[in-house]
């Protein structure tokens, strides 16, 4: 896999993803509406993060544009 999001990372099941991604060597982009919550993950993990809000339907494409994979937990 490529490039890859995963949205909702302030969630325990997305947590877990985004360990075990990392442990096996990749690094995917975690997503959520809220830096608050993404940030504590993305420093403990050493991964890039995007915050955006699903409901913006205008922002949405634009976000999620070159990735090969958006997991929405």
């Amino acid at each position: 896999m490529k490039f890859w999001m995963l949205y909702g990372a302030h969630g325990y099941t997305v947590k877990l993803i985004a360990q075990e991604a990392k442990d096996r060597g990749h690094s995917p982009v975690l997503a959520g509406c809220s830096a608050e919550n993404l940030i504590p993950l993305t420093e403990e993990l050493n991964l890039d993060y995007i915050v955006m809000d699903l409901k913006n339907k205008n922002n949405l494409k634009a976000n999620i544009e070159g990735f090969d994979l958006v997991f929405h937990q």
